[in-house]
């Protein structure tokens, strides 16, 4: 795998193609730091395109949000999302471990964030008021993930 992280959209561009097509890697990242450009990293054969920018963006929004949900990060050319839900007072997953609840198909929780303390989920995990809940979903499936931790909307 290469990853090509510079400043200079050009050049991730060029190392990733060199790495695909002279040395054989199998797998390229590549820094777009203009939005403009990720469709041509896609179009070119870059694996996974990083729009450094709306990584930054979301970082933005994620901490100046009153939101209950907040989708951090979509790749697999906008078929995955990566998302944060802060569990409130009436969510209907509170106090119940994680193998109680059924997610959505093609989802999975990923950490939990509790306080200063990060935690990987495991079946006999159960979450707390205040748990901020980071998945990982299908895009279509975030409206059933947020009513499933946070409640009707």
């Amino acid at each position: 795998m290469v990853a090509a992280v510079t400043g200079e959209d050009e050049d991730n561009l060029i190392i990733c193609q060199l790495a695909k097509e002279k040395f054989g890697v199998q797998r390229t990242v590549g820094r777009i730091n203009n939005p403009d450009n990720e469709h041509t990293f896609s179009e070119l054969g870059v694996d996974v395109p990083i729009d450094s920018t709306q990584i930054i963006a979301k970082i933005i929004e994620e901490e100046v949000s009153f939101s209950d949900f907040v989708n951090l990060m979509s790749f697999k050319r906008g078929k995955l999302a990566i998302v944060r839900v802060d569990l409130p007072l009436d969510s209907p997953a509170i106090n119940k471990k994680v193998q109680e609840i059924t997610l959505p198909a093609d989802s999975v929780l990923v950490s939990i964030v509790r306080g200063d303390e990060v935690i990987v989920p495991k079946g006999n995990t159960v979450l707390q008021v205040g748990d901020d809940v980071i998945a990982l979903t299908l895009i279509g499936n975030e409206p059933q993930l947020l009513e499933l931790l946070v409640g009707k909307l």
